[in-house]
């Protein structure tokens, strides 16, 4: 009897050791040492103890894996079966392993690896801006007529713009922004026209009339610079610009004007502004830009963008009827740039 159960707990013991082996056997995978100073060590760390140094080639049976690490068998020199650890740098592992491989850190399973978002290269907005245009000031030119000074008062207002803006920008780097603009707006202004012209009879007597004319203005924005992006995450992210602009502008300046003069009994007179005459003119500046703007993101490649923008831009434009009056060359300032706020929507791609 004795015997008999001698032998029934030398089966078990056995069976012990043999089919948990196969059991691991059948869900173990193997790896590859492909380093040729690959190295097995007592724990996952660089620090411990060598166990082992495979062969270049050699296939692995896995146990487990450990973050960066994992747990291999190997066979001490006296054939007693250990396991030790191989960094991940050192090995291959088939793309179709033969079993599933159980993953775990510090006992639990291991995060799923989350692969990098691809960086969006291209930034395209839409939108609109408003600006003031300084389109000049009264100006006052005269002529001889009847021994004395005729005036004639040219007064354009200012425009008030609202446009459209178009951008389109590409991030050679993350926070780097090389930025193409265009903006085109148009007005009409009123151009104001007083003449002042003098009595046949007495001096400084001066019969007056005015006239108004609708004044077509358009204008058109070209702008290349770079946007630096100091803050790449966040709801809200402040920007700052540097670059060169191109303003084309057209309007309609006074060449002419031709009046009717009424001389009364009493010696009296009035002046009536029969007709003016415009004469279209083009202008083109370029100059600085400086902007400075906010992106607020409502979705992770979708931002709302308002920024501020101050452009130096001035041209002279030739006035034709008071380049007649005093001579070549008589021109009015005109300030193309001035300060714009721009809004609208930013999509990165």
């Amino acid at each position: 009897m004795t015997k008999t159960i001698q032998c029934w707990v030398l089966i078990i013991a056995l069976l012990a050791a043999f089919v948990p082996g196969l059991a691991g056997q059948a869900e173990t995978s193997k790896i590859k040492v492909t380093a040729v100073d690959a190295v097995i060590y007592d724990k996952p760390n660089v620090q411990g103890q060598a166990l082992d140094r495979p062969a270049q080639g050699a296939w692995l049976e896995i146990v487990r894996r450990s973050g960066e690490w994992f747990e291999v068998k190997i066979a001490s020199k006296l054939g007693i079966a250990l396991t030790g650890f191989i960094h991940q740098s050192a090995v291959e592992i088939p793309s179709a392993p033969a079993a599933p491989v159980e993953v775990t850190v510090a006992g639990k399973p291991a995060p799923r690896t989350v692969l990098p978002a691809r960086r969006k290269l291209v930034q395209i907005g839409i939108g609109g801006f408003v600006s003031k245009t300084k389109a000049g000031a009264t100006r006052e030119d005269g002529i001889s007529y009847r021994d004395e000074t005729m005036t004639i008062e040219d007064t354009l207002t200012d425009a008030s713009l609202v446009g459209f803006d178009f951008r389109i920008g590409v991030m050679p780097i993350s926070f780097l922004e090389v930025e193409t603009a265009f903006q085109m707006a148009s007005k009409t202004l009123t151009g104001s026209y007083r003449l002042g012209v003098p009595s046949p009879y007495y001096y400084h007597d001066f019969a007056y009339a005015d006239d108004t004319e609708s004044i077509p203005f358009k204008i058109q924005v070209f702008s290349l610079g770079v946007v630096f992006h100091p803050l790449r995450r966040g709801p809200v992210r402040p920007y700052l610009g540097l670059g060169l602009a191109i303003c084309n502008a057209s309007l309609k300046v006074l060449k002419d004007v031709s009046f009717a003069e009424s001389i009364y009994s009493d010696y009296s007179h009035t002046v009536d502004i029969r007709s003016v005459e415009l004469e279209n003119v083009k202008a083109t500046a370029v100059g600085f830009q400086g902007r400075l703007g906010l992106d607020a993101a409502i979705h992770r490649s979708l931002f709302l963008f308002l920024e501020g923008v101050y452009v130096a831009a001035k041209k002279d434009i030739k006035l034709p009827l008071a380049s007649t009056i005093e001579g070549s060359g008589v021109t009015r300032s005109l300030d193309l740039g001035g300060l714009r706020a721009c809004f609208g929507l930013k999509v990165r791609i």
